[in-house]
């Protein structure tokens, strides 16, 4: 429309007479308005074949990550497979009859192949939270159990170096929580892997307490201390990005990937999380993560720990040169309502125990280190032994995993209990019942001894296209059990094995159909 006309026009009525000047502004006016109206027609036009492009785009960009899942899950098949055959034969060739040098050429083949294992999964987990493919599960788990199986998973790795692994689980944490406890334990294992591995001297201490308890959810803290070689502030930030650590050397002095803090990261924040790090090079690190669960109040009530009348009372002495262990051994004996004395040295305990004697308030039990300088636990075993009134006071040693060259001089000495460490809260609780039970007159209990597998018959059927697997599964198999290996999906037998990845099959529905073609059983696949 021509603006300029309709305000002459409006100009005339009004009885203004419009000069050249105004006609010529009018005319702008009206150019201005024109252009404008072309200006927002062509934007209109862009929006409509943006909208259709950026359709496109989206719809070409999940495609594309639909491609990147599979592709992902076809190349985990692919390299686990040969993995699991490298694994597998080299564990069945441990059992075999090898000369020294042998054994250890297949322990460097086996912790070889562990390493190459655990950077596959990395980037494999890597590529799963870059492709947002990462799910957490949510079921119900024992959260101190959860921490206790880590520590004890990585304890060997710990006392290999000399060092003390410590868990220390706050007594008001819910017992039972729902989430993905698999993710759990892979945080905390990463994190106390890189403590283990960074540290050369002193201890790993790992920390999980409340950080909010709500009526249906709480939020967990856990820490991660180390006496390592820290991390500078400047590059503390840096520690969480892919393919990253502190420094170029420490990659070449220590190895790895540097995926696992940013996969750490990732899932906590899954988890409703935050993570971090406190740190002072040459001094040690403190990694810390947050995440957030909804409590099982269906299990509470079960799992609610009983009053333990039976050790009310009972005085222990607990023998240990770790600060840190002793401070967690007498808090928890507070809780199961013992009375407890600390001491950090041999001969500190046995002037403790002399003077008990004396006053006649003797100790009921001893708790006592094995590893300890100057005076280790066995001297100390000896020297009880000798002391008037005491060769029959129970012990219990606390060892460092894989060092029993002692067992067979203090199991002359009298000593009938010992676990590694780090033990377990419900584990330490049946052993002191045990060994107290014992010393009282009452028939001692045994100590749950390892299962005797179960002599195995039957048939297997395993549906599996990789003649690796086929090979492991063959060799594996007891001598009286069949196993009948194929690629196809027919067969009869007891038991299922099925491959989840196969050419032109998915192992899922083959179980699900193998199941369904049996009238009153239903094999387990």
């Amino acid at each position: 429309m021509e603006y300029h006309r309709l305000l002459t026009r409006q100009l005339k009525r009004s009885g203004v007479q419009a000069t050249a000047e105004l006609e010529e502004f009018l005319e702008k006016i009206h150019l201005a308005y024109q252009e404008f109206d072309e200006e927002r027609y062509r934007l209109k036009r862009s929006l409509e074949i943006s909208s259709e492009e950026m359709r496109s785009l989206i719809a070409a960009l999940e495609e594309a990550s639909r491609a990147k899942s599979d592709f992902l899950a076809q190349m985990s098949h692919e390299i686990r497979t040969p993995m699991n055959g490298v694994l597998g034969m080299s564990s069945l060739l441990a059992q075999t009859r090898l000369t020294e040098e042998q054994r250890n050429y297949l322990g460097v083949i086996r912790s070889s192949a562990d390493a190459l294992l655990s950077v596959i999964n990395d980037i494999l987990d890597f590529s799963k939270v870059e492709a947002g493919k990462l799910e957490l599960l949510e079921e119900s788990f024992d959260l101190r159990d959860t921490v206790e199986a880590v520590c004890s998973m990585l304890a060997e790795k710990a006392h290999g170096k000399g060092l003390e692994l410590v868990p220390v689980v706050y007594r008001n944490l819910p017992d039972q929580v729902r989430g993905d406890s698999d993710r759990l334990r892979q945080i905390l294992t990463n994190l106390i892997s890189n403590a283990i591995k960074f540290t050369a001297q002193g201890e790993v201490v790992v920390r999980v307490k409340v950080a909010e308890l709500a009526s249906d959810t709480v939020t967990v803290r856990c820490e991660v201390s180390d006496t390592g070689i820290g991390i500078a502030p400047a590059l503390q930030e840096r520690i969480f990005e892919a393919f990253t650590q502190a420094e170029s050397s420490t990659t070449r002095r220590f190895g790895g990937t540097g995926l696992g803090l940013p996969i750490s990261r990732r899932l906590v924040e899954m988890m409703g999380g935050q993570i971090g790090v406190q740190s002072t090079a040459g001094q040690g690190s403190t990694f810390w993560f947050t995440a957030r669960f909804p409590i099982d109040v269906s299990e509470t009530p079960e799992s609610a720990p009983s009053k333990p009348i039976d050790l009310f009372g009972l005085r222990v002495l607990i023998i240990d040169d770790n600060e840190t262990n002793r401070a967690i051994l007498v808090d928890q004996l507070a809780v199961w309502e013992l009375t407890s004395k600390a001491v950090s040295s041999g001969p500190e305990g046995l002037e403790v125990l002399r003077l008990a004697q004396e006053r006649r308030v003797a100790f009921d039990l001893v708790l006592l280190d094995m590893q300890m300088p100057d005076m280790d636990g066995l001297q100390v075993i000896r020297e009880i032994r000798n002391m008037p009134g005491l060769a029959e006071l129970p012990i219990i040693v606390l060892t460092s995993v894989g060092h029993r060259e002692w067992l067979k001089e203090a199991k002359s000495l009298g000593l009938r209990w010992h676990h590694d460490k780090p033990i377990r809260m419900h584990v330490l609780k049946d052993l002191i019942r045990r060994a107290l039970q014992s010393d009282s007159g009452a028939a001692p209990a045994a100590l749950p001894e390892a299962a005797v597998p179960p002599r195995l018959q039957g048939k297997v059927l395993l549906v599996e296209d990789s003649k690796f697997n086929q090979q492991v599964a063959g060799f594996a198999a007891p001598p009286r059990a069949g196993v009948a290996a194929g690629r196809g999906r027919r067969g009869s037998a007891g038991r299922f094995l099925v491959g989840r990845l196969r050419p032109g099959a998915d192992g899922l529905p083959d179980a699900r159909d193998g199941r369904l073609r049996r009238h009153r059983r239903d094999p387990p696949a």
